[in-house]
């Protein structure tokens, strides 16, 4: 008997869908910080305003990948060779919510109580830190996905389960 290929909704594969749009997010706000420094105040605002909510949406995105990955992780760890690069993957993913968590406050701050140049001295270099480390999480993802074979299915030889 042909054992049928497993369901695509597994919970090991709710994590990547949910992992791209808080990188998109974060890193096109940590971009939209840069320009604001050189802008008058109308566009400045503009550019804060677009960049505090694209913080919002992926850092909220953030930590939902966060609680995914989670849920994956003693799944994963069951098939691949290395689980350390899951442990390493999970803390750095942690790390990096935390940063961008302290980074939206202060937008938020920024927003209403806060100068601009103040705050801009501390959220541009915390976005570039955290825009490195979404790199370096995507990085050991890959690893995980790429050289471990993390939540892929191996079909048989001659692919006979997928024959109609």
């Amino acid at each position: 008997m042909i054992q049928a290929p497993p369901e695509m909704w597994r919970i090991e594969l709710l994590h990547p869908p949910l992992v791209h749009f808080p990188i998109a997010f974060l890193l096109l706000a940590s971009f939209l910080e840069l320009p604001a420094l050189f802008c008058s105040q109308e566009r400045k605002e503009f550019l804060h305003s677009a960049s505090l909510l694209l913080l919002l949406l992926g850092t909220l995105g953030a930590w939902a990948a966060v609680f995914s990955g989670d849920q994956a992780e003693s799944i994963v760890n069951r098939v691949i060779c290395d689980p350390t690069v899951t442990d390493e993957h999970r803390y750095w993913g942690y790390v990096l919510s935390w940063l961008f968590s302290g980074v939206t406050v202060l937008a938020v701050l920024r927003q209403r109580f806060l100068t601009h140049r103040l705050t801009s001295g501390v959220i541009i270099p915390a976005c570039l830190a955290g825009s490195a480390l979404i790199f370096y999480v995507g990085h050991l993802g890959g690893k995980l996905v790429y050289q471990q074979g993390a939540a892929v299915y191996r079909p048989t030889p001659q692919c006979v389960e997928f024959a109609e």
